[in-house]
């Protein structure tokens, strides 16, 4: 091998980005006033911000999350005044799994959109392997564990 090859995608698929994708929408580039009138009452009445995520209002949990999709980031990377991506992505997550999500989603349809950023992959570098094995080495490991040669081998 020439170089190191590069690390390996860590976690699970991004949760934002798999959320769009099913649906096939793209992303609002942002959040305009008349939409937010309509969004601050579900998330507000929907959704008790838990300690680790209190930090940062819901206006700025709903940029977040929409700015990790554009980006397709991570949490950590999500721009906020305060707060942590971890208390983002688990406002992400209750959001998801009770449907508040899909009603703010409901109200941003409108709104400028862009498409999903393409996922990131994985580029290998070009390689070539070389290697070889003694045959002998090989037939006799299979001995030393206990196994055994079938009579008709022959080797050349």
């Amino acid at each position: 091998m020439t170089q190191a090859a590069p690390p390996a995608p860590k976690g699970a698929p991004c949760p934002v980005r798999t959320w769009f994708e099913e649906r096939d929408l793209k992303i609002p580039a942002r959040v305009g006033e008349e939409a937010w009138r309509h969004i601050e009452p579900i998330v507000s009445a929907g959704d008790r911000p838990c300690r680790a995520d209190q930090r940062f209002d819901h206006r700025e949990a709903v940029e977040g999350i929409l700015h990790k999709a554009r980006t397709a980031g991570r949490w950590s990377d999500v721009p906020l005044a305060k707060g942590t991506g971890k208390g983002l992505s688990s406002r992400f997550r209750r959001w998801r799994e009770s449907g508040i999500w899909d009603q703010v989603m409901e109200f941003l349809t409108g709104e400028e959109a862009t498409e999903l950023p393409p996922a990131r992959k994985i580029e290998l570098p070009k390689m070539e392997v070389e290697g070889g094995f003694i045959l002998q080495e090989l037939l006799g490991s299979l001995t030393t564990f206990g196994g055994t040669l079938p009579s008709s081998t022959t080797m050349s």
